[in-house]
């Protein structure tokens, strides 16, 4: 393979007037020079052994710039990595290039090497089954048209991915290993199943929500009684140990007895409980109180908490219409 990657054989009339658009179209010119550049460097790199890279240039190239030399050298490299089903369609490409531009020796050489080839791939038939509007098919995320649907698919040796997908319905996806070896496989899409419905919200849900929320509503007025349950609690203490302290000493006269100071004491301490339990209760009924009357499906309720204490004891009360 030679390489000059243009055209042979071009007549003198063509050649001059190639070169009469390269000097007016600077786009042009540059796009060719660029396409030189990358062929030139995929033959650097197949003489370092190094194909894979050599392919990218030359795919790039020919992008750019489609040339059957250049194909010709993307389609050897392609069948050394062994992707025998894109060497054989590139030897084809390039097989048309060469006829087109009257380069027999390409040509049949490309003929040649194709025709070597197509006895060696692997084709695939992908066959939907049950066909649906707006439908899309990809192959490796490349989109299939529908006249690809069915037909017999050169693909090289290895994995791809076949997903089917459609609005409204579960995505179907497959992946297939092709082995290096002539034949043809067959993958059957199945009818695609529609997207699970949202069922609508029953009244035992729409209720939830208010309910638990009234349920902890409830809940927290329970906790605030407690806490002023013990506020009760902790006062009668403090009255308690206030009268022994008063008992072992008269109210303004000097005390050393230390059961007096004892008793003063613990008088402090449960004086100061009592005002914590006092304002824990007062706030978690306020809470509670809003939780209830604030949920949506709550039922008209009025609460009120109210401590009492008597010398009997103590202790509180809730009154209210649930």
């Amino acid at each position: 393979m030679t390489h000059n990657r243009r055209f042979l054989g071009a007549p003198i009339a063509t050649l001059l007037s190639l070169s009469v658009v390269c000097a007016t179209n600077t786009a042009f010119a540059q796009d060719t020079a660029i396409a030189e550049t990358l062929y030139e460097e995929g033959q650097r790199l197949i003489q370092e052994g190094k194909t894979e890279e050599a392919c990218d240039k030359f795919a790039a190239s020919h992008r750019i710039d489609p040339a059957p030399g250049t194909i010709l050298n993307l389609a050897a490299c392609h069948e050394t990595l062994g992707k025998s089903a894109s060497a054989w369609a590139e030897y084809k490409e390039a097989q048309a290039l060469a006829g087109r531009s009257g380069d027999r020796r390409r040509e049949e050489y490309a003929a040649r090497r194709g025709d070597a080839l197509e006895k060696k791939i692997r084709r695939v038939m992908i066959i939907v089954g049950a066909p649906l509007q707006n439908m899309a098919v990809t192959l490796d995320d490349r989109v299939l048209e529908r006249g690809a649907w069915g037909a017999g698919l050169a693909l090289d040796p290895g994995l791809h991915t076949i997903e089917a997908t459609a609005p409204g319905y579960l995505t179907w996806k497959t992946e297939l290993t092709i082995p290096d070896r002539p034949g043809i496989d067959r993958v059957q899409i199945p009818a695609l199943e529609p997207l699970p419905k949202t069922p609508a919200p029953s009244a035992t849900a729409q209720h939830e929500q208010p309910t638990t929320k009234r349920a902890i509503g409830y809940g927290v007025v329970g906790a605030g009684v407690v806490s002023l349950g013990a506020s009760v609690f902790f006062g009668l203490r403090m009255r308690s140990f206030a009268k022994d302290r008063d008992a072992a000493c008269a109210t303004g006269t000097p005390c050393f007895d230390q059961a007096a100071f004892n008793a003063d004491h613990n008088a402090r301490v449960n004086q100061q409980w009592m005002f914590i339990t006092a304002g824990a209760g007062v706030v978690l009924g306020g809470l509670g109180a809003w939780l209830v009357l604030s949920s949506k499906s709550a039922p008209s309720t009025h609460v009120a908490v109210v401590p009492h204490a008597d010398p009997s004891g103590g202790g509180v009360q809730v009154l209210g219409r649930f």
